[in-house]
């Protein structure tokens, strides 16, 4: 914690202070007090290697490659959701097409997680959910 505390703080700054013993919070009331006494000569700038039309450039390119794997995705997406359908009829997602549902898998998607996993079995329930006990009961 001292070493990134020190590299904040202005190189003369980090000189003195680099092998001061001692908390902290006694190196921060140190700093305070070389700060206060030292000339401001240093002057901190950032400059940009960057040209804005170089930083358009490549925003533009980041642009059209997220547009890319969001459609890859969404083109997975669709693939695995039409092989789901097809072969396992009893797991939809809610991407599926609604051709491939049952009456039954309507009335499960009413149901909350614990009730669409466990059934008559579930300890838990989350609102809102429309299972009802085989016998009778709701949740």
């Amino acid at each position: 914690m001292k070493t990134v505390f020190l590299e904040a703080l202005p190189i003369t700054v980090q000189q003195i202070l680099s092998t001061y013993p001692g908390s902290l919070d006694n190196l921060a009331e140190a700093a305070n007090k070389i700060i206060k006494i030292s000339p401001h000569s240093q002057v901190n700038a950032i400059s940009s290697t960057l040209s804005e039309e170089k930083f358009n450039s490549k925003l533009g390119q980041l642009q059209i490659d997220i547009s890319e794997v969001k459609s890859q995705l969404c083109r997975n997406r669709d693939h695995l959701s039409s092989s789901n359908c097809n072969a396992h009829p009893q797991f939809h997602s809610s991407s599926c097409p609604h051709s491939c549902r049952s009456e039954e898998d309507t009335k499960r998607r009413s149901f909350c997680w614990y009730h669409f996993k466990f059934g008559n079995e579930a300890k838990n329930c989350l609102e809102p959910c429309t299972f009802k006990k085989k016998n009778g009961n709701s949740n």
